[in-house]
C-alpha cells in the first residue's frame, strides 16, 4: 500500500482499515488534532471524529 492510497480519501476497505489505525493511534496516542489528522491522511476533520467516535464504542 502506498502513501498516496492513504493519503487520496480512497474508500477500499483495506487503505480505509489502514487510515483508521492510523489515525486513532495519532489522536489517541499523541493527542494530534483531528484537524491535522484530517489533512494528513486526506479526508475530512468530520470523517476523523467518526473514526474516534466508533473506536470509543
Amino acid at each position: 500500500m502506498s502513501i498516496d492510497e492513504l493519503t487520496g480519501g480512497s474508500r477500499r476497505k483495506e487503505v480505509s482499515g489502514v487510515r483508521n489505525r492510523i489515525a486513532i493511534e495519532l489522536v489517541k496516542g499523541h493527542g494530534v488534532a483531528l484537524a491535522e489528522v484530517a489533512r494528513r491522511v486526506g479526508v475530512s476533520t468530520s470523517a476523523i471524529s467518526k473514526i474516534i467516535k466508533r473506536a470509543r464504542q
